[in-house]
């Protein structure tokens, strides 16, 4: 069955959950300690925002355009931006690393391993529209547009690298 368009939503990472939740710490003990009552709430409000706010990809498969989206509850927002011509679908392994400071200038490193699902168009240039940790999720989401778009996905994810369908 053919769709009329997907929505592609990422798992938030590991750090930026991180930082929502100690958000929400520092918001509950400001509010109770008596700290700062109007800091503890706003505190509170601006991570209920990060946690609730989820962000993707929304492709539409008739008008070929696709937009990167930021979802809070029923509200979707994202600038729609017309797709060019796509060569095939393109499955690659990636690792995302994020720094983390603190005040003393101590530096933590987090890395997390991901599968990107690109886009590849003109002079092989990618736009990346989905990422994930979990190869069947990645490889599901793949098919899903290669049906709808009728290309190719190219697995690049290990040394063996192959076509697919």
């Amino acid at each position: 069955m053919i769709e009329k368009s997907v929505i592609l939503k990422e798992k938030k990472p590991f750090t930026y959950q991180i930082s929502a939740f100690t958000l929400l710490i520092f918001g509950i003990l400001f509010i109770f300690s008596g700290f700062s009552y109007f800091l503890g709430v706003l505190l509170c409000l601006i991570s209920a925002f990060f946690i609730i706010m989820i962000r993707g990809t929304e492709i539409d498969f008739n008008k070929k355009r696709y937009r990167k989206i930021k979802i809070f509850g029923k509200f979707v927002s994202g600038k729609w931006l017309n797709l060019p011509e796509i060569k095939y679908i393109s499955l690659f392994r990636a690792i995302m690393t994020q720094e983390l400071k603190s005040v003393r200038t101590v530096k933590t490193e987090i890395s997390e391993k991901y599968i990107l699902i690109n886009l590849i168009h003109e002079n092989n240039k990618r736009l990346t529209v989905y990422k994930t940790q979990n190869f069947e999720d990645a490889l599901n989401k793949a098919k899903l547009i290669s049906k709808n778009f009728k290309i190719k996905i190219y697995d690049a994810t290990s040394k063996d690298k192959k076509w697919l369908n």
